[in-house]
């Protein structure tokens, strides 16, 4: 998983992709359940980075699963903050406000403040993307002031680079 993330972090997709396979594999031999949900997000994410939505969303969806089956709370917010945007890449916005709702339901039930901070980030985009100026600039409002809160520099950063862009 770490030969993966690193290969993902130079940009060596192709690479990046074999290594997370390759613990896909161990993992599903070894039955460690939290490192191949782990494996699952990973890959996915290296999808995503080559706009391949269909193959991301589908090792997004078997972390989704395997992080509901562990019940790993932090890891059940990241899968549905990682489906959320999948959807928001392909036009679904529907589909992404929903899942970025349901981890930040779950986020904010658990104390997850830096995870309620992205799933309000995500949620005001999606609203700039759909031209809800109002509704996009409650969210980064928040989300601004939870990041603020919280010392996250660069989430805050983001959030005010998309509030910036809300305001032109």
């Amino acid at each position: 998983n770490l030969e993966g993330l690193l290969y993902r972090n130079m940009g060596r997709s192709d690479e990046a992709m074999r290594a997370h396979e390759q613990s896909i594999a161990l993992y599903q031999k070894s039955n460690y359940m939290p490192g191949l949900e782990r494996a699952y997000s990973n890959l996915g994410c290296v999808f995503q980075d080559v706009s391949q939505w269909e193959r991301a969303l589908y090792y997004f969806q078997e972390s989704a699963a395997l992080s509901e089956r562990t019940g790993e709370v932090w890891r059940r917010v990241a899968a549905a903050i990682n489906l959320a945007e999948i959807f928001k890449f392909q036009g679904k916005f529907d589909e992404a406000i929903a899942y970025n709702s349901q981890a930040q339901n779950l986020a904010l039930a658990h104390d997850l403040a830096e995870l309620v901070g992205i799933t309000l980030l995500n949620l005001g985009t999606i609203y700039l993307k759909l031209r809800d100026l109002p509704e996009a600039n409650s969210y980064l409002e928040k989300c601004r002031h939870q990041f603020a809160d919280l010392g996250t520099e660069t989430y805050l950063v983001e959030t005010l680079c998309s509030l910036a862009r809300l305001r032109i």
